[in-house]
């Protein structure tokens, strides 16, 4: 995963840090930075900083957390962080899960009350589904996608076999 302290370090300096914005370049025409383009230089779309191995969750994260009130400590805070638990190897995916199951979940399940309203019943049914089988609907879309991609492959072996069987004959 991409991650340059140091050009965070330097938009800090330089007072070309700042919230709500990709970047560009200010009145001075010196070129700005939000926390995100700062930290993945060029960046300007969280799908970039997925394209440079962010978790598009944790890019997303980034962003809001910095664009609240651009405050510098958050920045620096959140890239020691995120650096932090880059060099320990972290298992990012195993991260969203237990953040989803454990904070954003439980906040869901509240928010939806207790009403009995057939929404509120589907929508309690839901998240306590995902909070139960935490991680299998994941694992699911992944074998999903294997097979897919498997058969995929099978279908274009099986078409370039039979155009040649078809040109020999």
């Amino acid at each position: 995963m991409k991650l340059d302290i140091e050009n965070l370090e330097s938009h800090i300096a330089a007072e070309t840090l700042i919230a709500r914005s990709w970047g560009g370049h200010d009145d001075d025409e010196r070129e700005t930075a939000c926390l995100m383009s700062a930290l993945v230089p060029g960046a300007r779309s969280d799908s970039a900083c997925a394209a440079a191995g962010w978790p598009p969750w944790l890019a997303q994260l980034g962003i809001w957390l910095f664009d609240q009130d651009g405050d510098i400590d958050v920045a620096r805070r959140f890239a020691t962080a995120v650096r932090a638990a880059e060099d320990r190897g972290a298992d990012w995916d195993r991260i969203f899960r237990d953040l989803r199951s454990q904070s954003i979940l439980p906040i869901a399940l509240e928010a939806v009350g207790e009403g009995d309203e057939p929404w509120r019943v589907q929508c309690r049914e839901a998240i306590q589904w995902s909070l139960d089988h935490d991680g299998e609907a994941a694992e699911a879309a992944e074998a999903a996608e294997a097979a897919w991609a498997a058969e995929a492959a099978w279908a274009a072996w099986a078409a370039e076999a039979a155009g040649a069987a078809e040109a020999a004959g």
